[in-house]
Order: structure tokens, then C-alpha cells, then sequence
């Protein structure tokens, strides 16, 4: 019920809108609660569901597909289909055949592992720390970030990936740890 009363409201924001990047901001914060209800929603049923189809699809075509679907941009006539195809059928078709696939190799387990591990964060930080950087960069040179890209976006990702790896080693890992032997007595 509350997946199809999101996907309801999804439709009805990139109509009003003309694209699902709402809700980073205050002032559409709103437009976000049904991206976030629904692509949870749909995460527990893949959760729930997720060893029904058993047939193994190797990881790099599904990371490949994800950066080729981040990487198009269509005409503004045809993004509003295009946001909900992504984020209503292709985002979840693909995290449903990753659950349902293994990595290829020891590497890909560490390195699909790392992803898993600082997604959440990257999702959480991204945003105020490109503004903070971007504020920053702007007062102490007479440059703008935006100049640098797409160098100061893989720059800023890989950064993320560093600094919320080590706050999960060294901050939220130890707590969940000691959260668990607490909660468990």
C-alpha cells in the first residue's frame, strides 16, 4: 500500500515538477518523502522476494547499466518518462538481479562490500558537503567548482567514499557493536 500511494505521488511530482530531483532542499523537502517511501518500500519487498528468480547475472553488466542510466540525459520533453522509468522499473529490476546474483570474484565481494558500506552516507553527505566545498572554493579562489567537472565531482565522490569509509570503521561499526551488546542482554 505505501509503494503504490508513493508511486502515485511520484507521478504526480514529475508532473508537477518535470523531473523526480526533488527533495535535497527545504524548500521541496516534501517531494522527497514519497522518493524515499518508495524506493525503501520496494528495497524490503526485493528484500522479501529476492531468491524467487535464482539466475546469476555478472556484476559488472548491472554497474555498467547503473552508470550508463546516470549518465544519460535526456531532452527536458522526455525526462519526466524517463525519471520514472528509472527510478519505478530499472533501479529496482537491477538491485533485485544484483540480490539475486554473487559478486564474480573476491575483489568485486571487497569492493561491492565498500559501496554497500558508505552508500548510505555518500546518499546523506553528498549534497551539504558539495555546497560547503563550493562556498569554500568560492571565497578562497577566484575559480567556481563547476569549472573542474567532471574532475570535481569524481574528486568529491572519491573523497566520500574515503571519509565515510573510515567514519563506519572508526565511528559507526564500533557503536553498532556496542549498541548490539547492550540491546541483546
Amino acid at each position: 500500500i505505501v509503494v503504490t500511494i508513493s508511486l502515485i505521488a511520484l507521478v504526480l511530482c514529475v508532473y508537477t515538477i518535470g523531473n523526480l530531483n526533488v527533495g535535497f532542499y527545504w524548500n521541496d523537502f516534501i517531494m522527497g518523502i514519497p522518493r524515499v517511501l518508495f524506493s525503501f518500500g520496494v528495497g524490503l519487498l526485493i528484500h522479501k522476494y529476492h531468491n524467487r528468480i535464482a539466475f546469476h547475472v555478472p556484476s559488472w553488466a548491472l554497474l555498467t547499466l547503473v552508470f550508463v542510466i546516470l549518465y544519460l540525459d535526456p531532452p527536458a520533453q522526455i525526462r519526466p518518462w524517463f525519471d520514472i522509468v528509472a527510478v519505478t522499473i530499472l533501479f529496482p529490476v537491477i538491485v533485485y538481479l544484483a540480490s539475486a546474483s554473487e559478486p564474480d570474484s573476491a575483489l568485486a565481494t571487497k569492493f561491492y562490500t565498500l559501496l554497500g558500506v558508505t552508500s548510505y552516507a555518500i546518499y546523506v553527505l553528498h549534497v551539504p558537503l558539495s555546497q560547503l566545498i563550493e562556498v569554500a572554493f568560492r571565497r578562497s579562489t577566484t575559480f567556481e567548482v563547476a569549472q573542474f567537472a567532471p574532475f570535481s565531482g569524481v574528486a568529491l565522490l572519491l573523497g566520500l567514499i574515503l571519509i565515510t569509509w573510515w567514519l563506519d570503521r572508526y565511528y559507526d561499526l564500533p557503536i553498532r557493536r556496542m549498541a548490539t551488546r547492550y540491546f541483546s542482554k
